[in-house]
């Protein structure tokens, strides 16, 4: 193998080929929320810069569903915590009870979906985003859990304490 120094001078020699064109830069571009787009301010594969607004307007009509659907399990939860406060121990304890077993196994199923999910994910069937859909309702369910069972067991020691 011959090396020589590098120097300048006019091209003398033009050669052509087949080759195939990598971008020096990519994004691919992932919204935080899923709704769906009004208007796209850009055409695909063009030159777009950074800050600049590529689809602004969201449909919100799916967003506001889902706070009023929040604010009715709020207030059913309010109404919820109303009546095992003003119940008595007995009631409250197997209200409490019930509530434990319920929501244990809501998040036992809630596992098992997010393991399934998490198998689909790494074989490439599932995006991403629905993964991490998974794994926020599984630690909602967790928490539901554990705060069922937080109760259960201060009404135990509070009904202990009583006796």
């Amino acid at each position: 193998m011959q090396t020589s120094p590098a120097e300048q001078a006019l091209i003398s020699q033009l050669i052509s080929a087949e080759a195939v064109v990598f971008p020096v830069q990519q994004a691919v571009i992932t919204p935080k929320i899923t709704a769906p787009i009004r208007q796209f301010f850009v055409v695909r594969g063009s030159r777009v810069r950074q800050g600049q607004f590529c689809s602004p307007f969201w449909e919100n009509k799916d967003l506001a569903a889902a706070a009023e659907q929040s604010k009715g399990e709020f207030a059913q939860a309010e109404a919820g915590y109303a009546t095992t406060v003003g119940a008595g121990p007995s009631r409250a304890g197997s209200e409490a009870e019930l509530d434990t077993a319920a929501s244990k196994e809501a998040f036992d199923a809630q596992q098992k979906l997010y393991e399934s999910r998490k198998q689909l994910f790494q074989q490439g069937a599932l995006p991403r985003r629905d993964l991490d859909s998974a794994q926020v309702a599984l630690a909602q369910a967790r928490s539901q859990y554990q705060q069922a069972q937080k109760q259960l067991d201060d009404l135990k020691i509070w009904a202990r304490s009583k006796l």
